[in-house]
């Protein structure tokens, strides 16, 4: 979203009002999306049901914008993206007790590096866990840009079945650890 503001301001600055347009577009479905994110807990009574809706809410909005035609009007990926951009980042904040974020990944590297930092001023003969878990998310980033860099010349919106793939693997955690809780609460 940073991008989209700051492209905002220089096309209103410009009075270039459709492109402006299309990156308020996005903020309003970004805006839209956290508070999706917000209100959904609300229809269920753990957490754990929210998510795995969250994640398949996310799930549905990729398949549908994948089934768009390549030559679909960005503003309408963009509208698609930017809403499920917003369930995640509002969703998912903490992963194994470590704040982060899922959809971008300004705050991760730099929360990294100070683990880093902390781990040779401490002469640690070990990375803490939060080093652990921060480098496999700014590697799967990484991992993430590069993929999407090869397939989408060759998948055009199709590259999306690959994401909605990986998200998956969350939902199918969350479906076990609520079938868990379900049979201890039963037993």
């Amino acid at each position: 979203m940073t991008g989209n503001l700051v492209l905002l301001v220089l096309n209103a600055v410009q009075h270039d009002w459709r492109s402006a347009l299309r990156h308020t577009i996005a903020i309003v479905s970004f805006a839209l999306g956290v508070s999706a994110a917000r209100y959904i807990p609300g229809f269920f009574n753990r957490i754990q049901q929210a998510d795995m809706a969250i994640v398949g809410l996310e799930m549905a909005i990729f398949a549908s914008v994948s089934l768009m035609p390549a030559a679909a009007p960005d503003t309408r990926l963009a509208f698609c993206v930017a809403f499920a951009a917003a369930l995640q980042v509002e969703a998912f904040k903490i992963v194994e007790g470590y704040p982060y974020s899922s959809t971008f990944t300004t705050g991760n590297p730099g929360t990294l590096v100070e683990g880093i930092c902390d781990w040779i001023a401490d002469r640690r003969m070990q990375p803490d866990r939060t080093m652990q878990v921060l480098a496999v998310i700014c590697g799967s980033f990484c991992t993430g840009a590069l993929a999407g860099a090869l397939l989408t010349p060759i998948m055009s919106n199709h590259t999306l079945w690959v994401v909605i793939l990986l998200l998956g693997h969350p939902l199918h955690r969350l479906v076990g650890k609520e079938q868990q809780r379900s049979v201890s609460a039963a037993g």
